[in-house]
């Protein structure tokens, strides 16, 4: 049977093809939609950078340790990051009384004396980390913060693009030439990730160019045409070429060096560089644009982080913190036992090796004009000691007086000890501290407060109340982070009477570092 098509059919045809091609074209140019400042991974990362802020006072710790002696050199401290990752943060915070740079832990004779070493480990929360930052309307910044959004979303999109296309290009040459190229080397992203505020669920990658999991589809012969150009001396210089292909054609044809690499076994790599080619320049490009196409997320993200870096109006962070530690404290206990002669031999030198472990929560909230909100909860448990038990003092042992021509001669001997009323040696107990505290401030007076529960089974007095609070005033400086001077009344037990154990004083310093508002950082 043959199938016929009437010919006034055809018209109502070609009208309606136009206008489904019309279609799509419209579809295909719905405008993208800005839904949030930074990207995902950008925005991850300014968390990170925020928590590193808060411990030590830098955006982006570098890894490695200080260290430094004292005069004498038989004080050594230890100091740094250990990891400054985009998941977490370790530093390593350690003290030590060493001889000759050396730390001996046996805690017998000719053992160090004191100690301390504490691996302390920084993460985000899944949730509490977010930025609050102008609305695109009826806000004084709303304009700036707007174009701002304009600004990262080109930056991702075109930045992104340019390196797509340079090293497409520079793969198509070496492969069109059979000269070695490489592959992009994917990050090891995923094991840590975790929802750090409403705007992302995981470290992604999801905006990144599909080359990093596709093989690069063939460039255009005209930007090859250009490309190639750059790189190919022709030894005819008045020779021209109208398309890539015949440009390719004359650099193969033309003479070539045969280059053979010899790997460990028998596999062999031969090269022909042809004459004319200038191989250093075409490579080092090429691995320029690799590098940059393997740090693109990097790249990108720290564009956009510095373009709106001063439009939040309000930030919050909330973090965990674990800090393994151990201790080493040593005391000379003096014995009162009558039986023992000799001064000196009343003294026992008691070293005490003490270790536990410690975690944090913390929250921050800081606003664009320096107030800020801070709120701690803190846990210790480990071994501890009853040192505390125990009485400082100076012992003073007069010898029998000696009669010479001149008079009496008595002689003294002064030492520092240790004592406890009963007699009660050095021993161990489980220890258990909880602590809150609350600081609230505005750019330059605030107040604060500090409670705790402590109990430490070596200790006659086992449980404490301890209890703290006071002002603050949040003077200038020409440090990154806020200064602030404490006036503070603090009581050791809050179940004891007040006028035993209520102590004035002031101290510098607040437990985590907090940035400076924009217009006081830049004025410093």
């Amino acid at each position: 049977m043959k199938t016929l098509i009437h010919k006034s059919l055809l018209l109502p045809i070609f009208l309606v093809l136009p206008l489904l091609s019309q279609a799509q074209e419209l579809k295909a140019a719905v405008p993208d939609t800005l839904k949030n400042p930074l990207n995902e991974s950008a925005f991850n990362k300014n968390i990170m950078q925020d928590i590193n802020f808060m411990v030590l006072g830098e955006n982006n710790a570098k890894q490695g340790f200080a260290y430094e002696y004292d005069e004498k050199k038989t004080e050594l401290s230890l100091s740094g990051a250990l990891i400054s990752s985009k998941y977490f943060l370790a530093t390593v915070d350690g003290s030590f009384s060493v001889d000759e740079g050396t730390f001996i832990f046996d805690n017998k004779d000719g053992g160090s004396k004191k100690g301390s070493l504490s691996l302390n480990l920084f993460a985000p929360a899944w949730f509490g980390n977010g930025k609050f930052y102008p609305a695109i309307k009826d806000n004084v910044d709303s304009g700036k913060a707007n174009r701002a959004r304009y600004l990262n979303y080109l930056t991702q999109k075109e930045l992104t693009q340019k390196v797509t296309d340079t090293l497409k290009i520079l793969n198509n040459i070496l492969v069109d030439l059979n000269l070695p190229k490489s592959d992009i080397n994917e990050g090891w992203y995923g094991i840590f990730g975790g929802k750090l505020q409403h705007q992302n669920l995981m470290q992604t990658l999801s905006w990144f160019p599909t080359y990093v999991k596709k093989s690069l589809e063939p460039a255009d012969k005209k930007d090859l045409l250009k490309f190639l150009e750059k790189y190919y001396k022709n030894p005819d210089p008045n020779a021209k070429y109208a398309d890539y292909d015949t440009l390719l054609s004359a650099v193969k044809n033309g003479k070539q060096t045969t280059l053979i690499i010899k790997g460990r076994s028998e596999e062999t790599l031969e090269i022909k560089v042809p004459e004319g080619l200038d191989l250093a320049k075409l490579f080092k490009d090429y691995d320029r644009i690799l590098v940059r196409a393997e740090n693109i997320e990097e790249e990108i993200n720290d564009k956009q982080i510095k373009l709106f870096k001063d439009i939040w109006t309000i930030e919050y962070n909330t973090y965990f913190g674990l800090s393994p530690y151990y201790e080493r404290e040593s005391l000379d206990i003096y014995n009162n036992d009558s039986s023992i002669q000799t001064f000196a031999d009343r003294f026992s030198d008691t070293k005490g090796d003490l270790y536990g472990i410690k975690a944090s929560f913390n929250h921050v909230v800081t606003t664009k004009s320096g107030a800020f909100l801070m709120f701690r909860a803190l846990a210790d448990f480990g071994r501890a000691s009853n040192f505390k038990d125990f009485t400082k003092k100076d012992f003073i042992y007069n010898t029998n007086p000696e009669n010479i021509e001149t008079g009496t001669m008595v002689e003294e001997k002064k030492k520092t000890g240790y004592f406890t009323k009963d007699g009660v040696p050095y021993s161990y107990g489980f220890l258990q501290k909880y602590s809150t505290e609350l600081y609230i401030s505005s750019k330059v007076i605030g107040a604060y407060a500090k409670i705790g529960y402590s109990k430490n089974e070596a200790l006659v007095k086992k449980e404490t109340l301890p209890f703290e609070t006071g002002f603050m005033i949040n003077v200038k400086s020409e440090k990154k982070s806020v200064v602030s001077i404490l006036l503070f009344v603090s009581r050791d037990d809050l179940k004891v009477h007040p006028d035993l154990d209520t102590n004035f004083g002031f101290k510098i310093g607040l437990p985590i570092n907090i940035r400076k508002s924009e217009k006081e950082e830049s004025k410093s």
